[in-house]
């Protein structure tokens, strides 16, 4: 029996009593007896082979699918690329993207994505586990050769701007339509989309190209500029290419910053002190730097107010810090949420971080055995009797696969069940929390709908 801490607690204990399912989650079947269903990290892509055609497709968590490729095997590289090959060999790999469009021949061993613009393919020899410079899963490989890649706006079928020997290349760093590539003497050159060399010194892979000159932004390779009214920027790079954190002074003589793009549009506006920025979010602080906050970009406003040592980050889900409409907020070594829509805390700041786990918007903790406690981020604390709750568990938190009698079942972040347990094999989340995979029942994407 579970002991329910909530002002529902009549109506909690009955449903557990039934044996109850959570009220309010429906579960859809959207792909079912496929040969292999993969959840991609970080994304709301699922790999998928198809049942007939043997072939590889990449499907959204709502069965949708984006694209096909008649490849027998395909794994996710970054900003929507993917490696694909047939059989075991060193040089049959492609590199090929989300639109559908096979950018290499498949005569490549690795790849290296940079960027949406950059990527690098590796051509391979075998070696031995005694001497070699690259490690492909348990393989052993010299590289004989790099190929470089630019992408552009739309990845299509490209053929290599460069082709560099090991002592040509050692490291790169993309910034936009420009890519750094350091050699093997640690001589660090700047290329632009036709890989010519430009006239900008480089201390740095991370050196910016963009800089400040007469109080604007510039592109210090063209001389052009980007936006005025600013004392210093810095580059950030994220999915949808590259950001310029742009910094001045405003009337009472504070350092403040906003993020627009190369092309000079705001993003967000100059009157914040930056503290970090990701594709969705940035992470600001207060006049002394000292308590944090959360803007979105896309609802371009503050929604979480400067008042917390740390905003949390949540590491397996495609949304890094809003969860189920809550964020993870912390003062010292002590954990707790706010209520984004509500605009409050919603779960008091007492959990100490050291002694609980944290996933999204559930925080739990081993009691006895066979007991757990999960914190909901609603305030909601809920004692369940399973053996463990996985800390490896995906998504934003309101689901969590647990473990009982040896068995694998879904729970939910008040303890309710979902899935029975009775489930031989792991269940995944997906990262997005839309979608979950099973096998114990025939392999299926079911999609996840909360009424």
């Amino acid at each position: 029996m579970k002991r329910i801490i909530a002002c529902s607690l009549l109506l909690a204990l009955l449903l557990s009593a039934c044996g109850a399912v959570a009220d309010g989650i429906e579960l859809t079947a959207r792909l079912e007896y496929m040969p292999a269903v993969t959840a991609v990290n970080g994304t709301n892509y699922v790999i998928v082979t198809e049942k007939f055609t043997r072939a590889n497709s990449v499907y959204t968590t709502a069965g949708e699918k984006l694209a096909s490729f008649p490849f027998a095997n395909l794994s996710y590289s970054k900003f929507d690329c993917f490696t694909a090959y047939n059989e075991a060999g060193v040089n049959n790999r492609a590199l090929v993207h989300l639109n559908g469009a096979q950018i290499t021949e498949p005569i490549y061993g690795a790849f290296t994505v940079y960027s949406d613009r950059w990527a690098l393919a590796y051509m391979l020899t075998p070696a031995t586990e005694e001497q070699y410079t690259y490690k492909r899963g348990k393989e052993f490989f010299d590289i004989e050769r790099y190929e470089l890649y630019y992408l552009g706006d739309e990845p299509a079928s490209a053929t290599p701007i460069a082709s560099l020997l090991p002592d040509q290349f050692s490291a790169a760093a993309a910034h936009g339509d420009y890519i750094a590539i350091q050699d093997g003497q640690e001589q660090i050159t700047l290329y632009d989309k036709e890989f010519k060399a430009c006239d900008l010194s480089m201390e740095k892979l991370t050196t910016p190209v963009y800089g400040v000159q007469e109080y604007a932004i510039v592109n210090q390779v063209t001389g052009d500029m980007v936006k005025d009214g600013f004392t210093a920027v810095t580059e950030q790079a994220v999915n949808a290419g590259l950001w310029l954190i742009g910094t001045r002074y405003n009337f009472k003589g504070q350092k403040v910053s906003g993020i627009i793009d190369t092309a000079g549009n705001e993003l967000m506006p100059v009157e914040y002190f930056i503290s970090k920025a990701s594709d969705g979010y940035v992470v600001v602080t207060d006049d002394t730097k000292k308590l944090k906050g959360l803007y979105s970009l896309k609802e371009q406003k503050q929604i979480v107010p400067c008042e917390y040592n740390n905003i949390m980050v949540g590491k397996v889900s495609t949304d890094n810090y809003v969860h189920n409409g809550y964020v993870g907020v912390e003062n010292g070594d002590l954990r707790g949420y706010y209520d984004v829509a509500a605009g409050r805390l919603s779960c008091e700041i007492k959990y100490d971080r050291n002694a609980v786990t944290t996933i999204g918007c559930s925080t739990f903790w081993k009691v006895d055995e066979g007991v757990y406690m999960i914190a909901a981020a609603d305030g909601v604390e809920t004692e369940v009797h399973v053996d463990e709750i996985s800390a490896k568990t995906r998504g934003d938190g309101y689901l969590l696969v647990a473990q009982r009698g040896g068995m694998y079942g879904v729970i939910d972040w008040h303890g309710n069940e979902v899935l029975p347990f009775e489930h031989n094999k792991n269940i995944i989340i997906t990262d997005d929390s839309q979608a979950l995979i099973r096998t114990s029942t025939g392999l299926s994407l079911e999609q996840i709908v909360r009424k």
